[in-house]
């Protein structure tokens, strides 16, 4: 599931758990089946724990709603900053909201793997240089799951 797709899916989980959805997680799931979201129950709950949703049951009945305290987690934050990831032959591109770009390459700097030499940072945009060309595609997706993993 690329960025887009991520970001649109916890917007739709935001809306159906802010509406007081009551039912498990496998219902969330069929109802975001029913919307378009190609999910399974265990795609879900990481979703709604990365978001900081909180389980509660009342009368027997399973429901959730949304943490009034943001979720507090280093990579909770993340995926908020970032708004696109692109790359062309021999550089990966971020652009994430202004003023954010620093903050995210440092993350990135700190979290990456050995498959970046480093990153360069302005306001809202990052330069990432991958270790090998060659594995442009593979740094891209290593990345995206770093970036998108809240």
């Amino acid at each position: 599931m690329d960025l887009q797709a991520k970001r649109k899916l916890k917007e739709v989980i935001r809306g159906i758990v802010g509406e007081g959805f009551h039912g498990t997680q496998s219902e969330i799931a069929k109802s975001l089946k029913s919307r378009g979201f190609k999910v399974t129950q265990s795609t879900v709950s990481r979703t709604m724990n990365q978001m900081g949703v909180i389980k509660e049951v009342k009368g027997g009945k399973q429901s959730y709603r949304l943490s009034l305290k943001p979720k507090n987690s280093y990579r909770g934050s993340i995926s908020d900053l970032v708004f696109n990831i692109v790359h062309n032959e021999s550089l990966i591109v971020v652009k994430t909201k202004p003023g954010s770009a620093m903050f995210v390459a440092g993350f990135i700097d700190h979290e990456s793997k050995a498959s970046v030499i480093g990153t360069i940072a302005g306001d809202d945009t990052i330069f990432i240089a991958p270790m090998k060309l060659s594995k442009i595609s593979q740094t891209l997706k290593e990345i995206e799951d770093l970036l998108t993993m809240a």
